[in-house]
């Protein structure tokens, strides 16, 4: 080989190499869209107790196994004809706050299949004041608590909710525990879901029921 052909062909290997570098590499496939989380993988339990408010809505479930269930009051028409006491249900959602308590954000009856997702609220409207003066009483069974572990409120043996701000409950403590006789006025309602008051009023008896300070300090 003469010294020119010698240079085209080097010339001709080094443009072929070049353009196999050169070359696209093949589109890579697009990773696969995220599987919602389905209802066998979430937290199962059955509801032992619908929790209402004293505004005659539901706010959670409470789980025979102790954990309470919370959800937007707003969706509780869509709850209340998706699950109800007894029911085996399954819960996707994330711890809230301290405890065990659970966020959820699907709730499914896992008999029916049926299940209520969260979904944000709709305007506010004009709403008329529908709850009326009530006192109950009973022993403490359960106490509930915001996010930070604080006590705002409790269950009593037969199911009824009361519910106070959180600087009640600290300065009540020694009422709001479990075991503890309590008595409590406020205003609230009875409905399907239970029923549930505002405490305005607390003692172990109602001869020395004290009015609570609402205002915070």
């Amino acid at each position: 080989m003469t010294a020119r052909n010698f240079a085209v062909a080097s010339l001709l290997l080094i443009g072929s190499a070049t353009a196999a570098v050169a070359q696209p590499l093949p589109p890579q496939a697009p990773p696969p869209p995220p599987v919602a989380n389905q209802s066998g993988t979430g937290i199962q339990g059955t509801v032992a107790r619908l929790l209402p408010t004293p505004h005659g809505e539901v706010d959670g479930l409470l789980l025979e196994d102790g954990r309470i269930v919370r959800f937007p009051p707003h969706l509780s028409a869509a709850l209340l004809g998706v699950v109800g006491q007894g029911d085996a249900v399954v819960v996707d959602g994330m711890q809230a706050g301290f405890g065990n308590d659970i966020r959820a954000w699907r709730i499914t009856n896992r008999s029916t299949g049926r299940f209520v997702t969260d979904a944000p609220p709709p305007p506010p409207g004009p709403r008329a004041w529908s709850e009326r003066d009530m006192r109950v009483s009973g022993v403490v069974r359960r106490a509930l608590t915001g996010g930070r572990g604080e006590t705002n409120g409790v269950i009593l043996d037969d199911g009824t909710v009361v519910r106070f701000p959180p600087h009640v409950g600290e300065a009540f403590a020694t009422l709001v525990v479990p075991g503890a006789r309590l008595v409590a006025q406020g205003y609230g309602l009875s409905g399907p879901a239970g029923t549930a008051i505002e405490a305005v009023a607390l003692g172990s008896s109602e001869r020395d029921l004290m009015a609570v300070d609402r205002r915070g300090r």
